[in-house]
């Protein structure tokens, strides 16, 4: 999944994690927070409206806010 321009933790990518997980049941709304800690041991915190992009350097994302 970390390759170049890939967009990560948006809505929909969220919902597909959720879809093919099968031990345990779920609600899916866009109130949500996603807690990531990076490689560096960088807490990161996103919520429905942003994303992360990878960038071409693996170690590099980019959070991008949605309007």
């Amino acid at each position: 999944m970390i390759q170049p321009y890939n967009e990560l933790f948006t809505p929909a990518f969220i919902l597909r994690q959720l879809q093919t997980q099968t031990s345990e049941s779920y609600y899916f709304d866009m109130d949500y927070t996603l807690t990531i800690l990076d490689s560096n041991l960088k807490r990161i915190y996103l919520n429905s409206s942003q994303y992360l992009l990878c960038q071409p350097n693996p170690d590099n994302y980019l959070v991008i806010q949605r309007y």
